[in-house]
């Protein structure tokens, strides 16, 4: 977990609407993959979703 002090930029950002997320989501699964990585997600209703990409060193 990225401590809330890191959490600046548009990777914390959160979208004006969901759609645009949701259509990038697939691009990003395929770019993992494409490199032997994961992506993993996690959501609580009221607090927000967490994407962890894992990418091999």
């Amino acid at each position: 977990m990225v401590p809330s002090s890191r959490r600046k930029g548009p990777f914390f950002c959160r979208p004006a609407s969901a759609e645009p997320a949701r259509s990038r989501l697939p691009i990003v699964r395929e770019l993992a993959g494409a490199h032997g990585g994961t992506v993993t997600a996690t959501s609580e209703p009221g607090r927000g979703s967490t994407f962890i990409l894992s990418l091999p060193a």
